[in-house]
């Protein structure tokens, strides 16, 4: 079961299922105080300084950061479906797998429109019309392959 609260100026995000997705606006005021919502067994946790994001890997019992350049947007959202959790903070797609306990990041080619998508079978792809990008449950990098050339891409 989820529980949504605001402790020593940190929101936590706990979320607990497996196949469904859920999606929470993280600015302060976009989760309710006591809410409660059954998911996947990622813990998210966005500080009130916005400048990094946290997740607790359930099946490893492990936390990793991720640091952020700048502070997260208000109208960002951490999507979590399954065991994993992403989001898109302005070029760069992050996206982290519970099983693994990893952060991946994706720094998306200047002037992208590609946004981050989930799959049904447990993984997060991003699609622009160049390339097709694909972080999966088991993941700690993101692999990528050209929709022209059906090359794998390096991804950095």
């Amino acid at each position: 079961m989820a529980s949504l609260t605001t402790h020593a100026s940190i929101l936590i995000l706990i979320l607990s299922v497996s196949t469904t997705g859920w999606s929470q606006d993280l600015t302060r005021g976009g989760i309710p105080v006591g809410s409660q919502v059954e998911l996947s067994d990622v813990i998210v946790v966005v500080p009130e300084s916005r400048t990094s994001v946290a997740a607790f890997s359930v099946s490893n019992s492990l936390w990793a950061n991720v640091a952020l350049d700048s502070p997260l947007e208000e109208n960002v959202e951490v999507v979590v479906v399954g065991e994993l959790a992403a989001f898109q903070h302005k070029s760069t797609i992050f996206a982290f797998s519970g099983l693994t306990g990893k952060w991946a990041r994706l720094a998306l080619p200047d002037g992208s429109t590609a946004r981050l998508s989930f799959g049904g079978n447990g993984y997060v792809r991003v699609l622009d019309a160049k390339s097709l990008y694909v972080f999966g449950r088991n993941a700690e990098a993101w692999s990528g392959v050209s929709l022209s050339s059906g090359k794998q891409l390096k991804i950095d």
